[in-house]
């Protein structure tokens, strides 16, 4: 009886000592979607300030984001059963910036100087507009937009891109 009663114990201990190492991978996974391309953007640009938009194209994640001192970036990230992978990141210049990698969609910020543009077509489709406001002191805000689109090629030359004022 007293061999019974040592398995017993013996085997509390050992369910005991395995829960402990589930639970610190559940409180890993506790993060949220949006906290994990936080947590990952902060650890591969430590000079960013706010996520303003985020898209999944495919097995892709577009972030879009500020960095300290204003500056627009947008991010590439993978998606998979591993987790996600950082793969690229490029500060969105004026007027368009198209970025990509092997695999992942173009993506292409369009940010022009005139503000009069209502719409923004790439390749003939309409660019999703995103707007975003700042309030760099009190009872002052900032709007600011951008178009954001996705393709399967890169967008090269003049007629790719229109500008739709009306």
């Amino acid at each position: 009886m007293r061999k019974y009663y040592v398995l017993f114990i013996l085997f509390l201990f050992l369910i005991g000592c395995s829960s402990g190492e589930n639970q610190q991978v559940n409180e890993n996974q506790k993060l949220s979607f949006e906290e994990n391309i936080i947590e990952l953007t902060k650890e591969n640009d430590p000079k960013m300030d706010t996520i303003i938009d985020y898209d999944l194209k495919g097995d892709y994640i577009i972030v879009v984001y500020e960095r300290i001192g204003k500056i627009l970036n947008v991010a590439i990230i993978h998606q998979s059963n591993n987790g996600l992978e950082w793969i690229m990141e490029h500060e969105a210049s004026l007027p368009t910036t198209t970025i990509a990698d092997e695999g992942t969609p173009f993506v292409t910020i369009v940010r022009p100087r005139d503000e009069e543009y209502k719409e923004v077509n790439v390749f003939g489709k309409p660019a999703k507009l995103v707007t975003y406001y700042d309030n760099p002191a009190e009872n002052v805000t900032l709007e600011f937009n951008y178009w954001i689109a996705y393709t399967d090629k890169n967008p090269l030359n003049n007629n790719d891109i229109e500008y739709i004022k009306e």
